[in-house]
């Protein structure tokens, strides 16, 4: 009688462990990946070839979910695809400044018009599901 009491107990044991590990945590609910565009103007004239990134700082987002790049085309438009909602900071990169590798240089942040909208960039942009256009108006001045 023992030796079946401890089987059927070993046996529950082992049901609810199986189950619990399919409980597990999958991480926060990021919510659902939306389609985002807008267009980057410069002195109100449109900003071609430079590149955006997009990087949520926010807690508990995995590391692969942070960071968004587009591109802008003759006309200053950008669209990124699959883009988590949130909170985001938003810099702007000269040309393909935003896809330099280690190593590679890069302009410098002291240089040119775009240099207070590269690192530690004033820009940023909280996406949702309902919200998912962000136009930035970029002046040359100081």
């Amino acid at each position: 009688m023992k030796k079946s009491l401890r089987r059927v107990l070993g046996c529950v044991v082992a049901g609810v462990m199986i189950v619990s590990i399919g409980c597990g945590d999958t991480g926060p609910d990021l919510g659902t990946p939306v389609d985002i565009s807008g267009k980057v103007t410069l002195d109100g004239q449109p900003l071609s070839d430079v590149t955006l990134n997009f990087y949520n700082s926010g807690e508990g987002v995995p590391a692969e979910q942070r960071a968004f790049q587009g591109k802008t085309g003759t006309d200053g438009t950008y669209s990124i695809e699959q883009v988590y909602p949130g909170a985001y900071q938003v810099s702007v990169q000269p040309g393909d400044a935003g896809d330099a590798g280690e190593g590679e240089d890069v302009i410098a942040e002291d240089q040119g018009p775009l240099a207070r909208y590269q690192s530690g960039s004033e820009l940023n942009a909280t996406i949702s599901e309902t919200q998912t256009t962000f136009d930035f108006e970029l002046t040359s001045g100081r």
